[in-house]
């Protein structure tokens, strides 16, 4: 995910938008089907990472108002997070909403709530490469000539509206 503090450290080439999703068991025991139905809950979670900060973010803001605790459990990976799931550890587990089509393909998992703190993801390179301006300009050829919104459309991902160039600091848009 694009963030300004990583945009300092590396050169960043924003692409496409996504958001936190959560998948749950194949209907959905819980009822989740909204944020606040997350309260009381336990979620697993790939960490560190922008799920993470997300769900960790989510449950401060529910202590805060008083409402149940969101436990947020943390993993090495997301498959660790699903096995968890399958095995009934877990309420749901948080994942990028366009990875959440993968873990649905075998009918056990589906999602329950998505669109969730929606931000840009980008390429990430050594701060002043040339690699990252080269990208930048491949990817902005695709999306004009079409390829590259044919292609997100394929796959049902959101592109990035922006400009697609080599970001260093806040996004304008």
């Amino acid at each position: 995910f694009y963030t300004p503090a990583r945009a300092e450290t590396i050169d960043l080439v924003p692409y496409e938008v996504q958001a936190v999703s959560i998948s749950v068991p194949s209907g959905n025991p819980e009822s989740i089907s909204s944020v606040d139905d997350l309260a009381g809950k336990t979620i697993g979670v790939e960490a560190p990472g922008y799920e993470f900060d997300t769900l960790t973010a989510m449950a401060e803001q529910f202590a805060a108002e008083g409402k149940p605790a969101l436990t947020v459990q943390t993993f090495k990976t997301n498959a660790d997070a699903y096995q968890a799931l399958s095995a009934g550890q877990l309420d749901g587990t948080s994942i990028v909403e366009s990875v959440t089509s993968f873990y649905q393909e075998d009918g056990r998992f589906e999602t329950a709530v998505g669109g969730i703190n929606e931000a840009p993801l980008a390429m990430g390179f050594a701060k002043g490469s040339k690699s990252s301006a080269e990208v930048a300009r491949v990817l902005s050829e695709m999306r004009s000539d079409g390829y590259l919104p044919e292609l997100f459309e394929q796959y049902d991902v959101t592109g990035y509206n922006g400009d697609i160039a080599v970001s260093t600091g806040p996004l304008d848009s």
